[in-house]
């Protein structure tokens, strides 16, 4: 088992069950909860890309964009905006 926190167990156990849509909303909870760290909106995201909610997606992945994130997360803003290149592909 990988070495995560306690608030991300759920979200993770949901998405590797591939049922994305609890997964969407316990990343939500992880988001609000660890305001602090961007994994909850990378992985909010993510699922919500798998469910179609490309609208919802966008607005998550902004909200990456918004902030600024300490070095020690990487590429938090490069892989946002690659998300949403992506997401403007499929929309055309």
């Amino acid at each position: 088992i990988p070495n995560i926190s306690a608030d991300m167990i759920l979200p993770t156990f949901w998405q590797f069950l591939i049922t994305f849509g609890r997964s969407g909303s316990h990343w939500a909870q992880v988001a609000i909860i660890r305001e602090l760290e961007p994994t909850g909106l990378q992985r909010l995201s993510d699922a919500q890309i798998k469910l179609g909610e490309n609208a919802a997606a966008t607005v998550s992945l902004k909200k990456l964009l918004a902030k600024d994130w300490p070095s020690r997360f990487g590429n938090v803003h490069s892989d946002a905006r690659n998300k949403l290149a992506a997401l403007d592909k499929k929309a055309d």
